[in-house]
This record gives C-alpha cells, structure tokens and sequence, in this order.
C-alpha cells in the first residue's frame, strides 16, 4: 500500500506540479543563474570543489519546464551530487527528469554515503548509451538481479522514478525503478548489489560526466 500510494504521488508530480507536505526536495531548477554551477542545499560534489568542471551547471540549452535545467557536460570531470540525506530507515521515493542527446551518452550512481569519500556504489554502475555502443539501451550493471538493460528515448526527456523502502532499516531495504514509466527493478527488489552487500545508507546520486561523451540534462527532481 504504501508503494502504490508513494508511486502515485510521484507520477502525478512527476506530470504535474503537486502539493505534498513531505517533500524534502522540489526543484524545478529554475532558481539558478544560467551559466553558473549549482552547489547549494542538495546539490553538492564528490570533493572537487564546487565550481564549473565539478558542480552541475545551470543552462538554458534545454528545459522540461521553465526555461533551465541541470547540465552534466562532456568534460569528462564533472561530478555532482544530489544529496538524499543518508536515509536508514522509512520510505522514500525520487522523481527526476533526463535529457539526452542523439550521439551522446550519460552515467551516474547510486552512493551509500554524502559526503563521499572513497565512494560506495550500491547498485554498481548507471549507463545509457554506454561508449555509444547502445544508442536507447540502459545499463545497471550490479543490481541484486544481476545486470539489467532498460530502454530509454534520446532527445526527448523522459523520467526516472526510484522508491526505496527501508521502514525495517537499510539491511533489509527493497526498492524499484522505472525508466520512462516503464518497470526497470520491480518491487521487492532488494537494495543491494549482486553479492548481496547492503550500503550503509541511501546517500546521494552521483551525476559524473564519465567521458567527453557525455552530456545529459536533469530538470524537475522530486525527493519526499
């Protein structure tokens, strides 16, 4: 019940603007300075120091609503980070939206910890279009059901919806993803790599711009 309810709230959020009091981030990234990297409240790095080449930028290049989002470039350093608090227990769900372009890939993971130090990739490694060998094909590649390829659109946004539960603690956290509304990890999946390695707890996503490829947009996050 209580995924079904956490699914409905960010669909409908992730459609269209809604008001729930619980929400710990809503962003539209229309708040910025075009031009400007991002790192502020929930956008941080992995310890390179805030500024363009490290942070998330602010464009106008593309927009899922207003006129800005978030650019990861293909500068191959880029390394930003959402911040969703180093949750150990209850129930969370993410909504955000991609962009990315026809000849370009993109990357990120999930980590176990922010600040990150040496890095704890939970699920192992988040592809699309991985060394542009699979344009529209998407990879998790350490998940507890092993790898899994999932489909997504280039050049046009499209959603990523993730749902964590961990209401009995990170050890025996479940979660589910869903990639432009479709079911990538189903429910009850759980939230750990192949090996079965819990993380210590659900930290942040790490937004890395993985080589000169590279280059994605991230608009309309939803945290709550």
């Amino acid at each position: 019940m209580k995924k079904k309810y956490f699914l409905v709230i960010l669909i409908a959020f992730a459609m269209h603007s809604v008001n729930v009091n619980a929400q710990d981030i809503d962003d539209d990234m229309e708040t910025y300075t075009v031009g400007q990297p991002i790192f502020q409240d929930h956008w941080t790095d992995w310890g390179c120091g805030g500024g363009a080449g490290c942070a998330i930028m602010s464009t106008d290049a593309q927009a899922r609503s207003g006129s800005k989002s978030g650019l990861i470039p293909n500068d191959g350093t880029t390394d930003a980070v959402l911040d969703l608090g180093n949750k150990i227990f209850g129930v969370w769900g993410l909504s955000f939206w991609m962009y990315v372009p026809s000849g370009a890939e993109a990357y990120w993971n999930l980590q176990g910890e922010v600040p990150i130090g040496a890095g704890e990739w939970i699920v192992g490694n988040i592809h699309f279009n991985q060394d542009l060998a699979t344009p529209g094909v998407g990879l998790i590649d350490n998940s507890a059901l092993g790898a899994i390829n999932f489909d997504f659109p280039h050049d046009q946004w499209f959603n990523v919806i993730m749902y964590w539960d961990i209401s009995s603690g990170i050890s025996t956290a479940t979660w589910l993803m869903y990639v432009n509304f479709t079911e990538v990890i189903p429910e009850g999946t759980a939230f750990t790599d192949s090996a079965g390695t819990s993380p210590t707890s659900l930290g942040g996503i790490d937004f890395f711009s993985i080589t000169t490829n590279n280059e994605y947009y991230i608009d309309d996050v939803y945290y709550c």
